[in-house]
């Protein structure tokens, strides 16, 4: 999936892709208001946050990974340990798909993973929406 803009993007999209897509996140671009800036505001990245739509149900994080600087400041979230811990989870997924030849055990570690990151434009994004695992009814 593409980095698309948060308020814009259809809600049974991100379920779609979050529940179906090889690494089960989503990254979207904050540009106006939308439900994500909502959650954000009201929630920390720990939050479980479960939604309907495709006809399921599908529970995720959300970690305001802020990188263009257009999250609205929340004073329940650290954005530096949000980005972090964002990391650590897209390397553990990015692992467990078959893509770390060189068996790095941190994501700092591996030029593979930080090529992967510039791809999927992790550094433009500002929302990494990431299913927790186990919790989809399909």
């Amino acid at each position: 999936m593409e980095l698309k803009n948060a308020s814009s993007v259809p809600i049974d999209e991100v379920i779609s892709e979050l529940i179906y897509g090889e690494f089960g996140f989503v990254l979207l671009k904050a540009d106006v208001d939308s439900v994500f800036d909502k959650i954000a505001t009201n929630t920390t990245y720990q939050d479980g946050i479960r939604v309907s739509g495709e006809g399921t149900q599908v529970t995720f994080r959300l970690f305001p990974i802020n990188y263009t600087g257009n999250v609205k400041n929340n004073r329940l979230q650290n954005y530096a340990s949000a980005r972090g811990d964002a990391v650590k989870n897209v390397f553990k997924r990015w692992t467990e798909a078959g893509y770390n030849k060189r068996n790095a055990k941190k994501p700092e570690n591996s030029d593979d993973f930080f090529k992967f990151l510039e791809e999927i434009s992790f550094m433009k994004a500002d929302y990494l929406l990431l299913r927790v695992e186990g919790e989809s009814d399909d």
